[in-house]
């Protein structure tokens, strides 16, 4: 780190990072942040942040902090930078576990990335524990077999269509959740969908699950989940 001239004093530099100050200055302990000379904040999710570091935001005009509210990122890693980033990633996950501030994250669309390869899981896990207060999540064509490791306390709408789900039992318990998309996936089941799970469940969408093709299926949906009034379209 030095410090270069600005002609009404110094800038604290680095080769590669410089320190910025925020704009809203007062919603922050510290008043300035690290800049990469790509324009990007460090450490972010995608920089380094490490135990003694944690993710900083900037401000971008129109946009309320953190700037990676992003509508589609992708969040998907190679093997080999998942071998990198793994205690970088571990991290990540104990911070937002640690976090009891609720970052103003309304929709994140993580669809059509394969998320669902074993090697992923740890990287889905780590960024929806950072995001834990989304309230509209699109995992759509992930190939999913489970989602019992992540938890989304104040997710509304759910979009898991075109998974590997094969049973209600490999979701969590989504306790705000009134509306899920789960069509072609492999559900023949309404076990493990009930109202201590989904309590306020209100409309889910199921085509294209064998469970469908029971002619009674929309009568035993309801029977184990009361708080239903539209399935697949249907009111109930």
């Amino acid at each position: 780190i030095y410090k270069e001239s600005t002609g009404g004093g110094y800038k604290e530099k680095s080769y590669n990072l410089q320190r910025v100050p925020y704009k809203n200055a007062q919603s922050y302990e510290e008043k300035e942040y690290w800049l990469l000379r790509s324009g990007m904040p460090f450490p972010s999710y995608h920089a380094n942040p490490t135990r003694d570091m944690p993710a900083r935001w900037v401000d971008v005009e129109g946009v309320k902090p953190p700037v990676e509210d992003l509508r589609a990122p992708r969040i998907r890693l190679a093997p080999q930078e998942l071998e990198r980033r793994g205690r970088t990633i571990e991290v990540i996950r104990i911070k937002g576990e640690e976090d009891k501030r609720v970052a103003p994250v309304d929709v994140l669309n993580l669809g059509y990335q394969d998320l669902g390869d074993a090697y992923q899981m740890a990287q889905l896990q780590a960024f929806l524990t950072i995001n834990k207060h989304v309230r509209k999540v699109s995992l759509t064509d992930n190939n999913l077999l489970t989602l019992l490791d992540i938890s989304l306390p104040s997710c509304t709408t759910l979009y898991l269509s075109r998974n590997q789900l094969i049973t209600f039992h490999a979701l969590p318990p989504l306790p705000a959740l009134t509306t899920l998309y789960i069509s072609n996936n492999f559900i023949s089941s309404p076990d493990g969908l009930t109202e201590d799970k989904f309590p306020k469940l209100r409309s889910i969408t199921l085509t294209g699950n064998p469970i469908t093709e029971d002619p009674t299926y929309r009568q035993k949906l309801k029977k184990t989940c009361k708080s239903l009034t539209s399935i697949d379209g249907t009111p109930v």
